[in-house]
């Protein structure tokens, strides 16, 4: 008895209880991982506040962990406002995008949906899939109305697999935070606005 007791101590203790993902560590998937280069902005501006307007925001996706396929909550390290944040900033100047954090124009960002989930693929196995949805709204220096406002969602999915799609959680989600800056910088208004050209 006594070593039944500790047998399932062992096994309760190595159960995953939740999943975090690391911003800075994220790649997207080979086949999401474009970066188209800009040139041009004559607006400078920051990204200057991020809130989450999710109606669930205690984690961003739900993982399947293990043969029972045990529903795991997935966490973004920092938190999803750190998350979107920080992939803006760094997406952008990585397009060739001048930003200044001290830039009295101002991007305000919402987040109204981000998620990363797992489902049955009819063909393979498993597949990793993805949703995001921003509103932006940008502000010009001493104005109280912004100049320019957009949503901009993306949803995408990796191929089936019959492995574990656990583990492309975190590319996925990337992958989806990556074709939304995609889209985002084409966004005709959005080029307007700020000088942008591709």
């Amino acid at each position: 008895m006594k070593s039944l007791i500790l047998s399932l101590v062992f096994l309760t203790s190595c159960a995953y209880t939740s999943m975090e993902l690391i911003p800075e560590k994220m790649r997207p998937l080979e086949d999401f991982g474009t970066k188209t280069m800009v040139s041009g902005n004559t607006l400078i501006f920051s990204i200057a506040k991020v809130v989450d307007e999710r109606q669930d925001t205690s984690s961003v996706g739900l993982g399947k962990i293990g043969a029972s396929n045990l529903a795991t909550p997935i966490h973004v390290q920092g938190g999803a406002t750190h998350y979107v944040s920080y992939k803006l900033e760094n997406g952008l100047k990585q397009r060739g995008i001048s930003l200044n954090a001290k830039s009295e124009n101002k991007l305000v960002t919402r987040i109204d949906e981000l998620w990363v989930g797992e489902m049955v693929d009819g063909k393979v196995g498993e597949k990793s899939y993805c949703k995001i949805k921003l509103h932006f709204d940008l502000f010009l220096a001493d104005e109280t109305l912004a100049k320019w406002s957009g949503d901009i969602s993306v949803s995408a999915s990796s191929n089936g697999t019959l492995f574990d799609a656990t583990s492309l959680n975190a590319r996925m989600l990337e992958s989806c935070m990556n074709e939304l800056l995609e889209k985002l910088i084409r966004e005709p208004s959005f080029q307007t606005i700020t000088g942008l050209s591709i």
